[in-house]
């Protein structure tokens, strides 16, 4: 079993959502940690050095850390000269990030090289390895050929991902971008396929096979020493497996009772536990899914769990309590779940009470400075809005839920910007020290280093005013207001 970190994230791991989980997890490497970024997957496009630039400005800039490019564009580059430095600095790194691209593009690259066996060892030997978007579907049993079905029009079909995780028994199959919202007037949920295509696609999984979709902005850490699953960043993360015929939902295990049989639960009790459940029309096959939202923490040995031969066999084979499952802010009345489809469209009770729930998410993410929450409720409402335009909500509401995004988004812009109570609060400890400082050097007769601090605090708003007893220090806004005067 690995000793390090497996990290699969929906998107954004170059945006500000993912900057503290990539901290935090370099923080775990130890003092000098060497983090790499792999290009192949994007390695097709004439962009690829562009990208590569871009990580690792995002990491000196945001991230703190440097971080290097093992360039492997294509498979012909391995035997080079090229190619062989950068895998050796890929067997000694410590952190690897791979994101953007195409899945099948980085799978018929690496199969076959000895690309795949390196990153397992890195992960049984200690190192974090981050993948996000197409890497995540690389890194899948199966992986799904987005642009060849999006953009091509082929068949659906799965295509064979580089099964990181099989040798340790996992069929796991990743979809990021799970609650994409590009599309519009179209669904793009569930990586561009949209529910009705994702429903096919599924049914031609076999039924130990376990479906992980990871919303945008969202990862999931995979701690094998730790043996917890962690969801970081804006969204939620779902399991999701086919039932068998004889067992069509899946129990909640909660902690005062670990075992419930199916029939404990009731259908809305199994739906406020963030559970969906119900048969494909098409195609036959129950689904049961469980949804975890971020800072929740499942057990990783649930994964294998899951992938028995029935739900009921998983719950029994899974000791020891389950966190609560809670959907997204309007989950249910966004008809989020495959298995909840319908064409029917949403009514306007529904609408405004999933808009109450994302505006009362925003205004607490706003009133208590929680980006994460704030984020969230900002893409619920978006994804709102245009789910109910596509279903033929009425117009009019359509129109005032727009104002309150627009003007959520509005308050949000106006938080990022510190007030002069908040710069402050913030800058308060140093400008004390700072003047003691130059007091320091007025002592000594250094007066030319005394006026440069007393002209740095001054363009900072800070004015000095030295007395007999000693500097006194006050704030000054811009609009040339004192704030309250101190003794340093």
């Amino acid at each position: 079993m690995p000793t390090g970190i497996l990290v699969l994230m929906g998107s954004g791991e170059l945006s500000s959502s993912m900057v503290e989980v990539h901290k935090s997890l370099l923080r775990t490497r130890g003092p000098d940690p060497s983090a790499v970024f792999i290009d192949t997957p994007a390695g097709f496009q004439q962009n690829v050095d562009e990208i590569s630039q871009r990580a690792q400005e995002y990491f000196v800039k945001h991230v703190g850390h440097p971080l290097h490019v093992v360039s492997l564009k294509c498979r012909h580059v391995i035997d080079s000269a090229q190619g062989r430095a950068a895998l050796k600095r890929l067997e000694k790194a410590d952190y690897i990030l791979m994101g953007p691209g195409s899945p099948t593009y980085a799978v018929r690259q690496w199969i076959g090289t000895p690309v795949p066996h390196i990153l397992r060892s890195r992960l049984e030997s200690g190192a974090v390895v981050v993948a996000a978007s197409a890497a995540a579907l690389s890194t899948s049993w199966k992986t799904l050929p987005v642009y060849e079905i999006y953009k091509v029009g082929m068949d659906l079909h799965w295509a064979d991902g580089l099964g990181l995780l099989g040798p340790y028994g996992l069929r796991l199959v990743i979809v990021p971008h799970w609650n994409n919202a590009e599309g519009g007037t179209h669904d793009t949920r569930y990586c561009y396929m949209g529910a009705k295509r994702f429903q096919v696609l599924e049914s031609l999984l076999p039924q130990d096979a376990l479906v992980l979709g990871l919303d945008e902005h969202t990862a999931l850490v995979l701690d094998f020493v730790q043996g917890a699953a962690t969801v970081r960043g804006v969204g939620t993360v779902t399991l999701r497996r086919k039932g068998s015929h004889k067992t069509t939902t899946l129990a909640k295990s909660p902690v005062d009772d670990p075992n419930p049989s199916p029939s404990e639960l009731e259908p809305p009790d199994r739906e406020k536990a963030g559970y969906h459940d119900g048969a494909f029309a098409q195609v036959g096959w129950p689904v049961s899914q469980r949804v975890y939202t971020s800072g929740q923490t499942f057990p990783l040995r649930l994964l294998w769990a899951l992938t028995l031969e029935t739900a009921a066999e998983s719950l029994e084979s899974f000791q020891g309590p389950m966190p609560s499952d809670t959907p997204s802010p309007f989950e249910k009345n966004t008809a989020s779940s495959l298995s909840q489809e319908t064409d029917s469209i949403p009514g306007s009770e529904d609408f405004w009470n999933a808009l109450r729930r994302a505006q009362e998410l925003l205004e607490r993410g706003l009133e208590q400075r929680l980006p994460e929450d704030t984020a969230r409720a900002l893409l619920d409402l978006d994804r709102l809005l245009w789910q109910s335009a596509a279903h033929g909500a009425p117009l009019e509401d359509i129109s005032q839920g727009r104002e309150i995004f627009r003007e959520g988004l509005v308050q949000a812009a106006q938080r990022l910007t510190l007030s002069f109570e908040d710069k402050r609060t913030v800058l308060e400890p140093l400008v004390d020290d700072l003047v003691r400082l130059r007091q320091r050097l007025r002592d000594n007769r250094l007066w030319e280093g005394a006026d440069a601090l007393r002209t740095l605090l001054a363009a900072q708003g800070v004015a000095i005013d030295d007395t007999p007893s000693g500097p006194r220090r006050r704030w000054v806004n811009t609009e040339g207001q004192s704030g309250r005067e101190r003794m340093v």
